[in-house]
């Protein structure tokens, strides 16, 4: 339980694995951090606390930002011809293509349409990791 405002480390990290897993399961279907916190019965602050603690950001950014790293992987893998930007972004949720393509763009530094565009079926190269401090050894991507 709260005290002073944190979390006990190992209570945050299971919120946080837990919420990542539910979030993951989500396909279609917007980040919605009420549905989360419903399914985890925990408060919304309680979710905040234990991400503040574990990833240092709020769930909603982080949970967003593992959505995008999804569709950068997917857009990577996916050959033009077998998909496009929209069907691959309602896929992971995203439905406001403006606001998701500038989204991307700060992140991946080029849009949605160019990483499809980049297709390789046999790449092997290594994608980008853009959470400088996560704790790895607790979640696949």
């Amino acid at each position: 339980s709260p005290l002073c405002g944190k979390l006990e480390r190992s209570r945050a990290l299971d919120l946080v694995v837990r919420a990542v897993e539910i979030d993951s399961s989500m396909l279609y279907s917007p980040c919605i951090i009420p549905v989360i916190c419903g399914q985890l019965e925990c408060s919304r602050r309680t979710l905040e606390l234990a991400f503040r603690e574990i990833v240092n950001l709020s769930p909603l950014k982080y949970l967003t930002r593992k959505r995008l790293n999804r569709l950068y992987q997917d857009l990577r893998k996916t050959h033009p011809a077998m998909g496009s930007v929209t069907e691959l972004a309602a896929k992971h949720g995203f439905s406001e293509l403006g606001r998701l393509s500038g989204n991307y763009k700060k992140i991946f530094g080029e849009t949605p349409g160019t990483t499809l565009r980049s297709f390789k079926s046999n790449s092997g190269q290594v994608l980008p990791h853009f959470f400088p401090s996560e704790p790895t050894h607790w979640f696949s991507i």
